[in-house]
């Protein structure tokens, strides 16, 4: 496959928005790719979020389809905090009270002004993509700053921050089945006892020795299982079929559920060549202070922590994973690792209000979500009262942020005809004058 060129810069960025005497500043990587550009085209902008924004943001996948069938500029900005565009040289708690997503939008319009200043663009109409949060990004750019951003595709965005997300484990109980499920149930309780008799022996076994804290050695456990269901994919690599290589591996009769959760846990870290210790909500991780491109646990735990909630929590009944893992769990944690000397709770209805949370009132956003995406419980599925040009986009069958992806022979239909929506979405917004009535 060809792709386009895509250059890589800095963009000088305020440090705070929101207090005009501050005149401190970072440097903000962004890529740019003109290949396709014809004068008086769109601009489309990939939103980075939380984690490092690689080139092939912006030259692979259906942003760079698009931008070809429309002759699009296309940009990548990345998240302050992450990556490589860090206001600090480290990522201690008084040097995060910057890290929020108000002054990342702020950073995308500032960003967007400036560019269309830079290259000659008035006049032109800008899209925003993102994909999971950077998703939830892209619809509220649209919701805050109407003037800059023409439209936005909100693929499996979170737009309801919600601290107990209890919902994310039924759905991949959903997602793995009846029999998948009671598999896991029955290797939790088994592991809880093992715990119990001997820590030490049990988390040798799964190579998480690292790990002090026993509940934070259960939710290693159950991301793990999350992740097989969150990001399965039908692609070759290290992601095919992970559901399948879950359900399998839990279903080997020759073993007993334990030494089955041992070897899905273990393969999976040797598939995507990681350890206990780059996973989340663990203290060692999670105390980690130090700056680096691929460091990002810190940064998604302290807004988690403070904006989002977004807490994996234990339901009430047909949990997979154990019950220990619960709210006082999570607000403990964020307590502990961002040295406060008690809980610390997310404002989730101080976010709720400033970006409406599913009642998000605007125009010209798609919201793509998966079927067997856990996400999808927190974002846009039904058609929004009033306001018919939100349109909500359900794909049976699909995982995490799916429609982002570059195009397979091994697509399902719903993810075909998905694309094509979103296609015929872009041509039709692209032919409406920037402002019209606000609520259509």
């Amino acid at each position: 496959m060809d792709y386009a060129s895509v250059t890589t810069d800095f963009f000088t960025q305020r440090l705070d928005h929101f207090n005009k005497a501050d005149p401190r500043t970072f440097e903000q990587r962004y890529y740019i790719s003109t290949d396709y550009y014809r004068a008086g085209s769109p601009i489309f902008i990939y939103i980075g979020g939380e984690g490092q924004l690689y080139s092939s943001s912006v030259i692979a996948g259906e942003i760079a389809d698009q931008a070809k069938k429309h002759n699009a500029a296309v940009l990548g900005l990345e998240h302050r905090y992450y990556g490589v565009s860090h206001p600090f040289p480290t990522l201690d708690t008084p040097n995060l009270q910057y890290l929020s997503s108000q002054q990342a939008l702020y950073d995308l319009a500032n960003f967007i002004v400036n560019m269309t200043a830079t290259h000659g663009w008035d006049g032109a109409k800008w899209i925003a993509w993102g994909g999971s949060y950077p998703g939830a990004l892209s619809a509220w750019s649209r919701l805050k700053y109407p003037h800059l951003i023409h439209a936005s595709v909100a693929s499996s965005a979170p737009i309801f921050a919600k601290e107990d997300f209890f919902e994310y484990d039924q759905i991949v109980g959903q997602g793995v089945g009846d029999r998948c499920a009671q598999n896991i149930r029955d290797s939790t309780k088994l592991i809880e006892k093992a715990l119990e008799l001997d820590p030490t022996q049990i988390k040798n076994a799964f190579t998480c020795g690292i790990v002090d804290d026993n509940v934070g050695f259960l939710y290693v456990i159950a991301d793990a299982i999350s992740f097989a269901i969150q990001y399965t994919s039908e692609l070759a690599g290290s992601r095919y079929h992970l559901r399948e290589f879950l359900c399998d591996t839990m279903g080997n009769s020759t073993n007993n559920p334990v030494q089955n959760m041992i070897a899905f846990v273990t393969g999976l870290f040797g598939r995507l060549d990681t350890t206990c210790a780059d996973f989340t909500s663990i203290d060692v991780t999670l105390k980690n202070a130090t700056v680096g491109p691929e460091l990002n646990q810190r940064q998604w735990y302290w807004q988690s922590c403070t904006e989002f909630g977004f807490f994996q929590t234990a339901p009430a009944t047909n949990s997979l994973r154990s019950s220990q893992i619960d709210l006082d769990y999570h607000r403990n944690l964020c307590g502990r690792v961002f040295g406060f000397p008690g809980p610390l709770i997310p404002d989730t209805n101080a976010t709720n209000a400033e970006y409406g949370g599913k009642e998000i009132a605007t125009t010209r956003i798609v919201f793509p979500n998966g079927s067997v995406d856990p996400w999808h419980a927190l974002g846009i599925t039904e058609d929004v009262v009033g306001h018919t040009s939100e349109i909500p986009l359900y794909i049976n069958g699909t995982s995490h942020c799916a429609d982002l992806y570059p195009a397979s022979d091994s697509d399902p239909k719903s993810l075909t005809d998905a694309r094509g929506l979103i296609s015929d979405l872009i041509d039709q917004w692209l032919q409406e004058p920037y402002f019209e009535q606000l609520f259509a």
